[in-house]
């Protein structure tokens, strides 16, 4: 494994800030939507995100959805860190819990989503791929020409949410534009000493690009957490604890 690049793990005391273990940016229309609070199975401070029926904080688009997010991660230096092509192949970490509340998000009239990692790129509103909760857990995937491609849904062979019980995901991601990216999920529940792994594409692209933008190059994709759904009429909460980014190999 290569460096450590981002290593957030909520224990600064702050959402977000400057420096390591820090997200750059927050979507919330209060303060009490994005909160760190103790968790006694976590030994630790870990994030409760709620978002309510009409979350909006991003008045200039994105009608009929809610949102509490974190976005843009950042090195030691207080430098952004994206994913492009020349990120190779990155190990990212996340956990999250779904509360014993959750309800399952439906369709409303445009699609079911909920989702909970994302990366977002520069020239699309749909991201390059995304964790989505609703019933299930999916993996979301946009990756190569905007021009030509769609939203590509794919089931994990165990997608559970478990409520209650904390669920930790290993994503590793060789990313490209073309077929020779991949992606694999290995999970573990609460409980269970080991990973298994949920979900293994290969031959798939990772990341996005626009022909007509950038001479067609692979402009610079970023990082969200927390939970962004179409709009539904009661709250969801869940809570998310640490989020690595590692490169594999050179």
């Amino acid at each position: 494994m290569g460096p450590v690049s981002f290593r957030g793990d909520w224990e600064s005391g702050t959402v977000t800030g400057s420096g390591a273990d820090n997200w750059s940016g927050l979507e919330v229309v209060a303060p009490d939507r994005f909160t760190l609070v103790h968790e006694t199975t976590r030994a630790g401070t870990v994030a409760r995100v709620e978002v309510r029926q009409g979350d909006n904080p991003l008045s200039f688009c994105c009608e009929g959805t809610s949102r509490a997010e974190v976005s843009g991660l950042q090195d030691a230096g207080s430098n952004p860190v994206y994913e492009n092509a020349s990120s190779g192949t990155q190990r990212i970490t996340v956990s999250v819990k779904f509360d014993r509340s959750w309800k399952v998000i439906t369709d409303t009239g445009d699609g079911a989503w909920g989702i909970f990692v994302q990366l977002h790129g520069p020239n699309a509103s749909n991201p390059a791929f995304a964790l989505s909760a609703t019933d299930q857990i999916r993996l979301n995937l946009r990756g190569g020409s905007l021009a030509t491609s769609k939203v590509v849904e794919y089931p994990l062979k165990d997608g559970s949410l478990t409520p209650g019980r904390w669920i930790d995901l290993v994503l590793t991601i060789h990313f490209a534009a073309d077929r020779s990216g991949s992606f694999r999920i290995e999970r573990r529940d609460e409980g269970v000493a080991g990973f298994t792994t949920v979900l293994d594409l290969t031959g798939v692209p990772t990341l996005q690009y626009d022909p007509a933008v950038n001479g067609g190059r692979v402009g610079n994709h970023y990082w969200k957490h927390g939970l962004y759904r179409n709009d539904q009429p009661f709250s969801s909460v869940l809570y998310v604890d640490g989020f690595t980014r590692q490169r594999v190999g050179g």
